[in-house]
């Protein structure tokens, strides 16, 4: 007979379920055409980071150079990105994006950003504080464990604080820049990250 899951794996399981789930409905009804979940993560990354060479690109979403690839060919095609000489090194190459994809990462963050609220307006100011907080408590431990692991991430728990007095008229919901995909040939974590800009100077 198997041991019954203890809470905090049942907790893992539902999480599990629910995060992707989320994903996929906050942006099923916001991308624009030509525009995948993974080539949406690409383009917020060069819309927050700017212009990048192809290997931080690859290490930033986490992907093989061969998904990487795929992915900027991608949003070459539709106009989105294109491919520029590196300034200093003729042997790489720079991604940036086109007034096209600057366009598509306003309009689908701008509405990403309501839908998302509007699910979270769904709960109370007290749960929505109490939801924060274990989020960052969360956060807080996965920075912690994936350091001590020597596999860091690039998580900011002060990113999940809310305002601790909103006022009747504030929005407390909380909302996330970012989350794994499902594998896949285009797949890579979210990014919503910044950078130092002189990433792009680095060889591809």
């Amino acid at each position: 007979m198997s041991t019954p899951p203890s809470r905090a794996q049942r907790l893992a399981d539902m999480f599990s379920i629910f995060a992707p789930a989320f994903l996929k409905w906050q942006y099923a009804g916001v991308l624009v055409p030509g525009m995948t979940y993974p080539r949406m993560n690409l383009i917020h990354v060069l819309a927050e980071d700017g212009p990048q060479i192809m290997s931080v690109l690859r290490d930033r979403l986490g992907v093989s150079a061969r998904n990487i690839t795929v992915l900027v060919d991608g949003l070459e095609k539709e106009g989105f990105a294109r491919r520029v000489p590196h300034l200093r090194d003729r042997r790489a190459t720079v991604i940036e994006l086109t007034d096209a994809g600057r366009a598509a990462h306003r309009r689908v963050y701008a509405t990403h950003a309501d839908r998302a609220a509007a699910l979270f307006a769904a709960l109370t100011p007290a749960d929505q504080q109490h939801l924060a907080r274990i989020l960052a408590r969360l956060a807080e431990t996965l920075a912690t464990t994936s350091a001590a692991e020597g596999k860091p991430l690039d998580l900011d728990p002060t990113g999940f604080r809310v305002d601790p007095h909103p006022t009747p008229m504030q929005d407390t919901a909380v909302t996330s820049s970012g989350g794994p995909e499902a594998s896949g040939p285009e797949d890579g974590p979210a990014a919503g990250r910044s950078a130092d800009r002189g990433d792009s100077t680095r060889r591809g």
